[in-house]
């Protein structure tokens, strides 16, 4: 088999190539060809394309990890902003209560048996 034949990406009048990609994987080709060849090795097209081609299908796949980590870190953050959102609705509910207490309770002081029944109750609610 033999791969140095010309290609589509290559301009046959001119002798260049029209895709610096073609080239480097062409001359990747013709490298790895003689390498086989040296070594005795049989090789087919699909074994060259599989050495050349998987750096490539590697980075994809970087990519692809990538993106999921970037939508993590944004599903994250969203989560954050809706536990920031909580907490603030329920230190402001808490406020709420404690001047609802305040109001109830006016001048007078509670005993402790009564403190701990308003507690009660406000923790039912």
């Amino acid at each position: 088999m033999d791969f140095a034949k010309p290609c589509r990406s290559r301009s046959a009048s001119e002798g260049k190539w029209t895709s610096k990609d073609a080239q480097e994987n062409f001359e990747k080709m013709e490298a790895l060809q003689l390498q086989y060849e040296s070594e005795g090795k049989l090789y087919t097209k699909v074994e060259i394309f599989a050495e050349i081609g998987g750096g490539q299908i590697e980075i994809e796949e970087m990519r692809v990890r990538q993106m999921e980590y970037e939508a993590i870190l944004v599903k994250r953050s969203e989560m954050e902003q809706t536990m920031r959102e909580h907490q603030q609705i329920m230190e402001s509910s808490n406020e709420e209560r404690r001047r609802a207490s305040e109001h109830d309770t006016g001048s007078r002081k509670w005993n402790l048996a009564e403190q701990e029944e308003w507690r009660m109750q406000l923790m039912e609610q």
